[in-house]
């Protein structure tokens, strides 16, 4: 499922925004998807993401400089409300989740707030995608003509990048100094 993928990897900090995969959960639940399974795996492949950054945290991964203070701060004080909230603010996310793993919140407690948080804002975009099922078709419509140039542009891009650094950055240059050897 599609729908599974994105969420799984936005969970884990790739670039894919969770609203997008849960508008389109809606979009297929109007095409037929049956609605508890589609919501069931959205849910789980969030909270499987989110499981994971957790658990990184848990593991020993940190956040770097300032933010990591201000925010193992701000989790001191209100750990479990900054978990129901930050599911929602844009890049708080993936680093309060970490933070919660290196601060040993306890999993059942994580699993309550996040899940609720996480339960109530997937039925909220997946209901949003149903009522808008029909101008995602169009979307689509779109995004199907536009993929072939948006492909080609790409391909071109790296390849005047690789054309730039084999021209401009010969590999007898030292990566300290930029002089050659």
């Amino acid at each position: 499922m599609e729908v599974a993928a994105a969420l799984l990897a936005g969970g884990v900090g790739l670039p894919v925004p969770e609203e997008l995969a849960l508008l389109s959960a809606g979009y297929w639940l109007v095409r037929g998807v049956d609605a508890r399974l589609m919501v069931t795996v959205a849910v789980a492949a969030v909270l499987t993401g989110d499981l994971i950054m957790y658990l990184a945290g848990r593991c020993g991964m940190q956040l770097a400089g300032a933010r990591s203070s201000r925010l193992e701060a701000a989790f001191a004080r209100r750990g479990p409300a900054l978990l129901l909230v930050g599911r929602f603010v844009p890049g708080v996310r993936a680093a309060l989740l970490v933070t919660a793993g290196a601060a040993r919140v306890p999993l059942l407690r994580l699993i309550a707030c996040d899940g609720t948080a996480a339960l109530a804002g997937a039925a909220v975009w997946i209901s949003v995608g149903v009522r808008l099922a029909d101008k995602l078709e169009r979307a689509r419509a779109i995004v199907g003509q536009v993929r072939g140039v948006v492909f080609v542009v790409v391909a071109v891009a790296a390849l005047l990048l690789v054309a730039y650094r084999s021209i401009c950055m010969p590999t007898s240059m030292t990566r300290s100094g930029g002089r050659p050897k």
